[in-house]
This record gives C-alpha cells, sequence and structure tokens, in this order.
C-alpha cells in the first residue's frame, strides 16, 4: 500500500511523471519512483474507505510489528475465516 504523488518541479525520467511515494509503515520515501514502476508494482484502489481503513492499520500496527508480521496475520485472518 503506498500514496504517489507527482512531485512539482522535478523533471520527468525517461520512464515517465515522477511520484513522492508514502507508505504507512515507514512514510515517505528517499527517492522518487516513475508512475509507469508504480503502476507496474502496484494496483489502484478506488474505495476510498478501504483504502483509508488499511493505510491507518499498516500505520497504527507498525509501532509494534513489522510488515512481514503484520501481512502474515492478515493472510492467515482471512485464509482461516474464509474456511469457516
Amino acid at each position: 500500500m503506498l500514496l504517489a504523488i507527482t512531485s512539482k518541479g522535478k523533471k520527468k525520467d525517461t520512464a515517465g511523471t515522477s511520484c513522492i511515494v508514502y507508505k504507512p509503515n515507514t512514510g515517505r520515501q528517499a527517492r522518487l519512483e516513475s508512475f509507469s514502476e508504480i503502476r507496474k508494482k502496484y494496483r489502484r484502489v478506488m474505495d476510498y474507505d478501504a483504502a483509508r481503513y488499511h493505510w491507518e492499520d499498516l500505520y497504527d500496527s507498525s509501532s509494534s510489528c513489522c510488515l512481514h508480521a503484520y501481512m502474515y496475520v492478515i493472510h492467515t485472518t482471512l485464509y482461516v475465516n474464509m474456511c469457516h
């Protein structure tokens, strides 16, 4: 999960528009990323409320566990709920 904002005043790189990237568990990323690379790695979420819920949940959890543990719990919970 990330938030990408086009960077004003920055040159376009060879791959397209440069974006400033924010992640809920680590904050602003040090390097810019091209919009085309972001589109390859991630998918757009259209449900604002669901995106906000997951962003805040990951943000709050990041103070007590790493992303890998968080994702393990989420996937395990989803798998267990799907099986019952």
